[in-house]
């Protein structure tokens, strides 16, 4: 037999590529940090849309086309509130966007999610640089308030 005869890969094997390829094509990621962006006049929902919808679903309810790749199920993000016994855990969720709260899916503290895609790292105004990712992330957590559920 030919040693180098190309192989297939299985399915267990491309899970991961198919993953990333996915979040990439669908818009899942972020602007690479340090590159300013036309986020900063979006609303919340359109943040969410740009930046999350892709696993979270258009709804919140975790059923965006990339979830199934995904090794841990996505929540639903319309029963935070639900999940912790009926009040929005605003700080959870502000440290789970920028980062600071470990999420199985979003990768480990040392490689937040969208915390530092936010910033423009060329900036000369670190305090008005901080203000305005603040602005963002309050955006975005609004949002998520807006659209629990009750039940």
């Amino acid at each position: 037999m030919n040693q180098n005869r190309s192989r297939c890969i299985d399915g267990k094997s491309a899970a991961p590529l198919l993953s990333a390829a996915a979040i990439v094509m669908l818009g899942g990621c972020a602007s690479e940090p340090g590159h300013i962006s036309p986020q900063a006049s979006l609303s919340g929902e359109a943040l969410y849309l740009q930046l999350c919808a892709s696993c979270h679903g258009e709804n919140g309810e975790g059923s965006g086309p990339v979830g199934p790749l995904l090794k841990v199920k996505v929540p639903d993000l319309t029963r935070i509130a639900w999940r912790d016994g009926g009040e929005f855990p605003r700080d959870d969720v502000r440290r789970s966007i920028d980062g600071r709260l470990e999420r199985l899916a979003h990768g480990s503290r040392e490689m937040p999610v969208w915390g530092i895609r936010f910033y423009d790292l060329s900036s000369n105004d670190p305090s008005g640089e901080q203000a305005r990712v603040t602005a963002l992330i309050d955006r975005l957590v609004d949002y998520l308030e807006r659209i629990q559920r009750e039940e």
